[in-house]
């Protein structure tokens, strides 16, 4: 599938809202129903993934915030973070292998931080694999600067993570290290 991202009303969204960016996807909270199909392209993405019951857990916990992407019913991406007080730390994202290079992770990733600004979190945490230049690129051009590294944070294969960390206040002057 090709095709562009229409400009949305980007606000909150509640469990039975849901935001669409063209008429193929759609952007809404996760449910417990969705867990299967999210754990699918966990394991597609990821050499250590998340099991189907951790999703469900996730989608209920309030410390949580879970979004999906849908074309025609089916969830082709999802984003995850666990917030507390100020901060937030992006758990994971991922796309369907069919899905991706289409802006799905970038519109998920502005959808994400939208829901949090409205929690007046403050600053956004994240690692990712120091080889995976798509993601670096991807959170890089969402205003993520890298902070850090975290050495063999990562197994199969055993990898560095690169700590990037996203600010809001840089918006209005203030430092994003």
């Amino acid at each position: 599938p090709h095709w562009e991202y229409k400009e949305a009303n980007y606000n909150i969204l509640t469990l039975n809202e849901s935001l669409t960016y063209n008429p193929c996807i759609t952007i809404r909270l996760m449910n417990t129903e969705d867990a299967k199909q999210v754990a699918h392209i966990e394991k597609q993405s990821f050499s250590q993934p998340w099991p189907e019951e951790e999703f469900r857990k996730a989608a209920t916990n309030k410390a949580y915030i879970y979004i999906v992407a849908t074309h025609n019913e089916r969830i082709v991406g999802y984003a995850g973070v666990i917030a507390s007080a100020e901060e937030a730390d992006i758990t994971n994202i991922a796309v369907d292998a069919e899905y991706r290079r289409l802006g799905i992770a970038d519109q998920l990733l502005k959808q994400l931080s939208r829901q949090l600004f409205q929690k007046d979190i403050k600053d956004i945490f994240l690692e990712v694999r120091e080889s995976n230049s798509a993601a670096i690129a991807l959170y890089s051009k969402n205003g993520f600067v890298k902070t850090g590294m975290r050495k063999n944070y990562y197994k199969l294969p055993n990898e560095d993570a690169i700590i990037m960390k996203f600010s809001f206040g840089t918006a209005c002057g203030e430092n994003n290290a």
